[in-house]
């Protein structure tokens, strides 16, 4: 799950965010649609899944180490 920010956190600062980290948004929107292409061609969809999902825990685990 992708953290949100509170409701307390001002507009300004969530836009501030968003403009000082576009390129890495841009790149992770492109990568989730990279994971999703390759779910859709699969022939095994089932089998892709769960692929993608083992590798976004890799990932993920990799990153809350680093």
């Amino acid at each position: 799950m992708l953290p949100t920010p509170n409701r307390k956190v001002p507009l300004h600062e969530i836009l501030e965010f968003k403009e000082s980290n576009k390129g890495a948004l841009t790149d992770f929107r492109g990568y989730q649609d990279q994971l999703y292409r390759s779910v859709i061609v699969a022939e095994n969809k089932v089998d892709a899944l769960t692929v993608v999902l083992q590798q976004l825990e890799c990932e993920r685990g990799a990153s809350n180490k680093g």
